[in-house]
């Protein structure tokens, strides 16, 4: 895959993941939270899903400006080589009606065990427009991705 166009690296590293950390800002002050994630093919929208009632919500409604991180990283020493961190930037809104459905579909598609979070009522279902993605490999190999 090295050597490949950034976005299709991207894309299989993100295949291969599960999960991903958001961060948001509460109060001004940064907070993670460990997320499952579905994307969308271009690569421009990640789909979360949480209970509506929970700070995470609360925090992406009060500054929709977040982060996401991704990594490939194994403990091993040679992670500091080959391994990858991938982070993006975006601003996250509410889905409602069909847009949240549909994005329920795909999170639901992706990740299975997510039906019992999805099917409660009042779940929030979060679009994160992705303006940019950032490839950072080993010690000094930084590459920028914006989609769309």
């Amino acid at each position: 895959m090295q050597g490949a166009p950034l976005a299709q690296r991207i894309s299989a590293l993100l295949d291969e993941q599960v999960q991903c950390v958001l961060a948001t800002v509460n109060a001004g002050h940064p907070e993670l939270h460990l997320m499952a994630f579905a994307v969308t093919p271009k690569l421009d929208c990640v789909f979360l899903a949480s209970a509506a009632q929970t700070r995470k919500v609360r925090n992406m409604q009060a500054h929709p400006e977040v982060a996401l991180l991704w990594d490939n990283r194994t403990r091993r020493t040679q992670d500091h080589i080959h391994g990858v961190a991938l982070g993006a930037t975006g601003r996250a809104r509410r889905l409602a009606g069909d847009e949240a459905a549909a994005a329920s579909g795909i999170l639901l598609h992706r990740n299975d065990t997510l039906a019992p979070l999805l099917d409660i009522p009042e779940v929030a279902v979060m679009a994160i427009a992705i303006s940019q993605f950032r490839w950072v490999q080993g010690y000094g190999a930084v590459e920028e991705y914006a989609p769309g």
